[in-house]
């Protein structure tokens, strides 16, 4: 199986050639600057299940769906207030 990782070991004098080659050409066209580089290779481990994952779609739905039913248990609640006035 060929892989980057595998092509580079193969070929690193080559590549290194190369590269010393791109950064000459990036310097004299003036677009090298020279710093610090830093890599991260964390892995963290996913625990993403296609189950529990909600498309947006549904995710408007049920947000419909709560928007309803909160609206429903307002009118419930300002019905019960004014029944609670009026046997004031």
């Amino acid at each position: 199986m060929i892989t980057v990782a595998n092509f580079r070991k193969r070929f690193l004098v080559e590549l290194e050639s190369l590269f010393v080659q791109i950064l000459m050409i990036a310097k004299e066209s003036g677009v090298l600057k020279v710093g610090k580089v830093s890599l991260d290779g964390t892995k963290i481990k996913a625990n993403a299940s296609k189950h529990k994952a909600l498309s947006y779609a549904y995710i408007e739905k049920l947000q419909k769906q709560l928007e309803a039913e909160v609206a429903t248990l307002m009118k419930k609640h300002k019905k019960q207030i004014m029944r609670n006035l009026m046997m004031v």
